[in-house]
């Protein structure tokens, strides 16, 4: 029960923590908003079904990366920090999952 509530509110935590980073993120960095701008570009991206205008897009995102050095760098810590609140969230609800199974399953 006590793993349940520890893994439970680690993952609000997490969450809670990484929306609060990234908002500070967007105040203190003024790049952030243009490396939001390419993010978005860059995820809307055509479908494996369409591999010459997926190409073409990404050369574009590519080198509208080259042509900026500084959104590439603005990119790059955004994605970094995406990143590492995703993987910390990913694992505080793999515990919580698991601890739910072991809650119901009547392990310790």
């Amino acid at each position: 029960m006590w793993n349940f509530l520890a893994a439970l509110f680690a993952l609000v935590g997490t969450v809670a923590q990484g929306l609060s980073n990234l908002r500070e993120l967007s105040r203190r960095d003024p790049e952030t908003a243009s490396a939001v701008a390419l993010w978005d570009l860059q995820d809307a991206k055509p479908s494996w079904l369409h591999p010459l205008r997926r190409r073409e897009h990404m050369r574009i995102v590519e080198e509208l990366k080259r042509e900026s050095p500084a959104e590439a760098r603005a990119y790059d810590r955004l994605y970094r920090t995406v990143l590492s609140w995703a993987v910390l969230a990913t694992s505080a609800f793999l515990a919580t999952i698991g601890s739910a199974i072991g809650l119901f399953h009547g392990s310790p």
